[in-house]
């Protein structure tokens, strides 16, 4: 803990990613958009019953991995999926000294992923998709990461500083004196000098040299990065150094443990009488949350339908991950982004043979899974969802639903239709939004959805009705499909 607070230590370590974030977002900006990877339930016919984005799945998939090499016991790390989904390291713990700031009070990785996806993917990339979804997720993760740490590294800053002067600190703290704090740690000739920094390293590793290096080279402009950093990593950053609240709340958690600085132990006699009260408020979470968690393990899935068939990629994949097996070097990380590099390279007549198999076990699984649900009595099918609607409910990740490819589909509401015709039809687009159809089709779901609704709104009853007709017309053919698919299980 002593290296890990060290200034001179945490600057170095703060220079060197700026170097990975500039890097990672420069990896990232040579994908499209593709913005579908942030849309929940945008991928439900390759991952049935996921309810969040792609980006979520690969997200959930790399920490599950990574918290059993216990990388979120280090402070400075922090997921972005719910940790309680989490599975526990598989090494054992690395012991650390208390600090001020707890990870359930500090972790802002959901204001990062809204930014980042929201406003500096689409400033990067090209609008539109190129279907490289597995690529674009990695450089996402990594990005993100990069970033996470970046933020989260300010509590170290801040509890260094502590230590430097703790009577200074708690005086400020217990004040709620937010300017005294925010002078004790940050400094603005600091970031202005950082922004400076960033501004000519962005433009140093992003130019293409053999092309002379003008602006138009920029692999990703400057200004994108210094401005990702002023507008949110500097702001955040202070949150989790400077927010009072949160300091003052951890620093009522320090009761009873001594910091030693400079030869003095420092301890807060006001609040010592509170040692009592807080053991007690801590048992009795300790058995809300062992009650809460009995109550979700009574919750558990009867059925084990057949898995889902691979993809030509992921048997290449699973190919060169035997292989590092065999030469004793397993790093997933690694290994999947060396993978995606090779398979990328493979010629489609290379690449035959592992999309012949994967069509050929997609067809068995298809087979074996229809079999399997004409073997499911209806309400058992209809039970089994619901529990697994529950455990999801509860924050369970990962737990989709048993969903019959032969089982009728609800049909579209009268604005999901007319949303619907919006992006399939081009004639009607551009009855909509004129000359703006082709820029509302490139832009963001956001966008997308704000312009579309308010489009929507200004229609005339007549349009409105013909919709709300089709979906009438269309929800009574699935009711009666409905009754005729519960009837085929009797």
């Amino acid at each position: 803990m002593a290296q890990l607070l060290d200034l001179n230590s945490i600057r170095s370590v703060l220079v060197r990613l700026e170097d990975t974030i500039i890097f990672s977002l420069i990896e990232r900006a040579q994908f499209s958009c593709n913005a579908r990877t942030y849309q929940p339930c945008a991928f439900s016919n390759e991952l049935p019953g996921w309810q969040g984005s792609w980006l979520d799945w690969i997200l959930l998939g790399t920490e599950e991995f990574q918290a059993k090499a216990r990388r979120y016991q280090s402070p400075d790390e922090y997921p972005f999926s719910n940790p309680s989904d989490l599975p526990d390291p598989v090494l054992p713990p690395l012991e650390y000294e208390p600090v001020l700031h707890e990870p359930a009070v500090t972790n802002v990785n959901d204001k990062i992923m809204q930014f980042y996806t929201q406003e500096i993917v689409p400033s990067i990339t090209k609008p539109g998709d190129d279907l490289n979804y597995g690529s674009t997720a990695t450089r996402d993760v990594e990005t993100l990461q990069a970033v996470s740490r970046r933020v989260h590294y300010g509590m170290l800053v801040s509890e260094s500083k502590y230590r430097a002067d703790v009577d200074t600190f708690n005086t400020a703290i217990k004040a709620n004196d937010v300017k005294t704090l925010e002078s004790l740690i940050t400094k603005p000739q600091v970031e202005a000098a950082l922004l400076k920094r960033l501004e000519r390293k962005a433009r140093h590793y992003g130019q293409d040299e053999s092309q002379g290096g003008s602006m138009h080279d920029m692999k990703v402009d400057p200004e994108v990065v210094v401005r990702m950093y002023k507008d949110h990593v500097i702001p955040l950053t202070k949150v989790v150094e400077v927010e009072p609240d949160l300091l003052a709340d951890q620093l009522q958690s320090f009761v009873g443990l001594e910091i030693v600085v400079n030869g003095r132990a420092y301890t807060d006699p006001a609040t010592k009488t509170q040692d009592a009260e807080k053991e007690k408020a801590r048992k009795q979470l300790e058995k809300e949350k062992e009650k809460a968690k009995k109550a979700k393990d009574a919750v558990k899935t009867k059925l084990s339908p057949p898995k889902q068939a691979p993809t030509a990629w992921q048997l290449f994949f699973i190919e060169e991950l035997d292989k590092a097996r065999q030469q004793g070097k397993i790093e997933i990380g690694v290994i999947s982004h060396s993978a995606s590099e090779l398979y990328k390279k493979l010629t489609d007549a290379e690449k035959m043979p592992y999309v012949e198999h994967s069509k050929e076990l997609r067809a068995k699984q298809a087979k074996e899974f229809a079999e399997y649900i004409k073997s499911l009595p209806y309400d058992v099918l209809k039970k089994e969802n619901s529990l697994r609607t529950k455990l999801r409910k509860q924050g369970k990740k990962g737990v989709q639903k048993i969903r019959d490819p032969n089982a009728p589909k609800r049909p579209l509401t009268a604005y999901f239709a007319y949303l619907k015709d919006l992006r399939d039809k081009e004639d009607f687009r551009q009855s909509i939004f004129g000359n703006d159809a082709t820029g509302w089709l490139q832009s963001s779901i956001i966008d997308q959805s704000r312009a579309a609704s308010d489009k929507w709104k200004a229609l005339s009853e007549d349009v409105k009705q013909t919709y709300k007709d089709k979906a009438t017309e269309a929800k009574k053919k699935y009711e009666d499909a409905k009754i005729e698919y519960q009837n085929s299980f009797l």
